[in-house]
């Protein structure tokens, strides 16, 4: 799961749309526009039944991108840009995702682990690219 359960696509996003995102539109701009473009990556899921995408708000689920684009991107400058310490961190991220289920799979209930989950990956990203940029700062 670590290695093929998602994380090959971090070749594509944070290995080569990255750094071209951020050498137009700096780091916020560019994680945003990430973050959604990998959403909308993701949208057909919402389409096949059985699929865990069908129990999820999608509203929420691109604030989820977002903030893993955040986290990711650090993740990636941390380890000297290397491709795969993004597919490592997105793979082991989805591996988690079963151990501490983030969703209850029934049609028409509430999901407050999912909002948990969103809100704190939204956050965390927040957090980390404000500490990244004030440590840059301050070289």
């Amino acid at each position: 799961m670590i290695l093929l359960g998602g994380g090959q696509e971090e070749f594509g996003w944070r290995g080569y749309a990255l750094p071209i995102l951020e050498s137009k539109y700096g780091i916020w701009f560019a994680n945003m526009i990430l973050g959604i473009i990998h959403a909308f990556w993701h949208l057909p899921l919402w389409f096949i039944t059985g699929t865990s995408q069908t129990y999820m708000n999608f509203g929420g689920f691109i604030l989820l991108m977002v903030g893993y684009s955040f986290i990711l991107s650090w993740i990636r400058k941390i380890s000297g840009n290397r491709p795969f310490s993004g597919l490592y961190a997105h793979g082991l991220a989805n591996a988690f995702i079963p151990l501490i289920p983030p969703l209850i799979m029934q049609n028409n209930v509430s999901q407050p682990r999912f909002w948990i989950w969103v809100t704190l990956t939204f956050f965390i990203g927040i957090l980390i690219t404000i500490l990244r940029n004030k440590k840059r700062a301050n070289l």
